[in-house]
């Protein structure tokens, strides 16, 4: 079901080949109009007759405003002491930062395009009928 809400919590699941293959999952919002129409816009740059695609620009800029937060434990950082602890988007919880979203930006920004291209490239599509096989037609006067 898919729930009509400006403040969905939405979850997608990224296999991080970089992680050795864990699955890591990243909370969304779902954008608004107006942030699907700047992403369109934000692709293609203009410069006179110059013209740039930055898909993969857009994807991280749509990406980050729509990120709401992360599964706890599926990012670590170091500490002060070198130590590495998980990170948290979740006041209150072991490993909450301030700037969580920051560091997810600046430091794995694969998942942030990732899901910026989830959620703003084609996230619906069209279910079409099987092709209906055409009719045998037989010529008058001839058996079939």
């Amino acid at each position: 079901m898919r729930i009509l809400s400006k403040s969905g919590h939405n979850k997608l699941t990224i296999v991080d080949k970089l992680a050795g293959g864990e699955e890591h999952d990243i909370y969304y919002r779902m954008p608004t109009t107006q942030e699907r129409q700047e992403f369109e816009q934000d692709k293609v740059k203009r410069d006179g007759d110059s013209v740039q695609i930055d898909a993969t620009g857009a994807a991280y800029e749509a990406g980050k405003k729509i990120l709401t937060g992360i599964r706890d434990g599926d990012f670590g950082r170091e500490d002060e002491t070198g130590e590495v602890v998980q990170l948290s988007s979740t006041p209150g919880n072991d490993g909450y930062l301030e700037n969580w979203k920051d560091l997810v930006c600046d430091l794995a920004p694969d998942h942030v395009i990732l899901l910026g291209l989830h959620v703003f490239e084609n996230p619906t599509a069209v279910k079409r009928a099987p092709a209906v096989p055409p009719k045998q037609v037989t010529a008058p006067g001839t058996s079939s």
